[in-house]
């Protein structure tokens, strides 16, 4: 077993973040591409205010640092079409020590939270923003895959690539509708080697089923990790899942629902409030699948 207190464990993922060395463009032909572009509108009528989440919170994960810091001028362009369209306010929030990535954007209203509070429920960041009127709350970069023509090719979209088990760590510009394994590929990866894709992150991603599988939209990270299988303990007890749940939840409580087929008390104790962000999961020192379970609850 290990033991991470709520401090250590939120400095071990940030120390997984990925070393920027400028967004690399792949080179990779994909058939049939028109039919990957198309992307259905989210709805933002009838709002005040969007709020956008700049923060980048799950480990290999830099896309939308290097939004804020290689692509400033667009997003400039990106706020002024968005505004024009729908008379919105718009604020941005920024993790604490990099509101000057924004300090030239006009029309943004620039917040700053700490990490922590990134994993927060939409609700509850706007009440810690102060912001009470009619809100929407969407991560940066998928409001750019909205709104943007192109950051340098309508073909292209971002895409971080990580993990321990990959020799070329990065951001590249990969075109829209690629196949995981033809990405690799180019990357000189030896795909035979790999035995875990997770996709937006190994902390609230899902593991991609076959590497066949597109890049598309909503699709922003690939983390490749090395298949470890940890064998699950019972519960201690400790209450380290509660302690760092940004819901203040009791995850190991909602699990134990989960398994025991008790939807009543999954409701009870609030379990479709959950935000999926893996944090119990990972700071367990019984390695127990908390968040999975949960996930499974709230599909019942």
């Amino acid at each position: 077993m290990r033991f991470l207190t709520l401090n250590r464990a939120f400095k071990e993922i940030k120390s997984m973040r990925i070393p920027f060395k400028g967004v690399k463009k792949l080179d990779i032909p994909v058939e049939n591409q028109e039919k990957y572009l198309s992307v259905a509108s989210e709805n933002y009528d009838n709002l005040d205010t969007i709020i956008l989440k700049a923060i980048d919170r799950e480990p290999f994960d830099e896309t939308n640092s290097v939004l804020l810091s290689n692509y400033r001028d667009n997003l400039q362009g990106i706020v002024e079409k968005f505004i024009k369209k729908y008379d919105t306010k718009i604020s941005i929030v920024l993790e604490k020590g990099k509101e000057n990535l924004l300090a030239k954007v006009d029309k943004i209203d620039v917040k700053s939270i700490s990490y922590k509070d990134s994993f927060l429920r939409d609700e509850a960041l706007a009440f810690k923003l102060g912001i009470k009127e009619k809100f929407k709350v969407v991560e940066l970069y998928d409001f750019v895959e909205e709104f943007s023509d192109s950051l340098e090719d309508e073909n292209l979209k971002l895409l971080s690539i990580g993990g321990n088990h990959i020799k070329n760590p990065g951001v590249y510009l990969v075109p829209k509708g690629a196949a995981v394994k033809d990405i690799l590929n180019t990357l000189g990866e030896d795909i035979n080697s790999i035995e875990k894709v997770v996709v937006n992150g190994s902390l609230g991603g899902k593991a991609l089923g076959s590497l066949e599988e597109r890049v598309v939209k909503g699709i922003k990270s690939l983390t490749i990790n090395k298949e470890v299988v940890y064998e699950e303990s019972p519960c201690i007890s400790c209450g380290r899942c509660s302690y760092i749940c940004p819901v203040k939840l009791l995850p190991m409580k909602l699990e134990s629902f989960v398994i025991n087929d008790d939807s009543t008390g999954f409701k009870e104790y609030n379990g479709d409030l959950c935000t999926k962000c893996g944090l119990c999961s990972y700071i367990c020192p019984s390695r127990r699948h908390i968040a999975h379970r949960i996930a499974t609850g709230q599909r019942k």
